[in-house]
């Protein structure tokens, strides 16, 4: 039988190749999915299955958040993409969670799920001090895309 689809994926160090002679078979399907956290302290909680973990708003790198991540039911390995140096900021900080493709797991993963009750965020009002008349609005979302 002819090959009719063939082709490799580069996660990391680690290729995946793909090989079929089956018409509409075993294409693979990467998910990714976005956290968006606006705060300034505090945590907000990722969820999988019955496991949880808590995210820093501030001062955590990719490496540890992935560390969280992989570490939640059903997650074996995921890469982490921040777009700064926190994982929340008064604009909106990103995390984008790109799920590896392991089969027979291939495409859509269930949303993880966030709660970001303990999100604080001071806004960039002046002085220092505990004072709650600074305090600005928190939100954590996520959303996916299953390429």
């Amino acid at each position: 039988m002819p090959l009719l689809i063939s082709f490799s994926l580069k996660l990391g160090a680690d290729v995946l190749k793909v090989e079929s002679t089956a018409a509409g078979c075993c294409v693979p399907r990467a998910e990714v999915q976005t956290i968006t956290c606006i705060a300034t302290g505090g945590t907000y909680t990722v969820s999988a299955g019955y496991n949880s973990t808590d995210i820093n708003a501030i001062s955590m790198t990719s490496f540890e958040i992935e560390k969280r991540l992989e570490s939640l039911e059903g997650i074996t390995d995921v890469s982490i993409f921040m777009n700064g140096g926190d994982p929340c900021n008064v604009t909106g900080g990103v995390i984008i969670v790109s799920f590896a493709i392991i089969a027979p797991h291939a495409g859509d993963f269930p949303l993880l799920l966030v709660n970001g009750t303990t999100l604080t965020n001071s806004g960039s009002g002046s002085g220092s001090g505990g004072g709650s008349s600074s305090d600005q609005s928190t939100s954590v979302t996520i959303t996916e895309t299953v390429a």
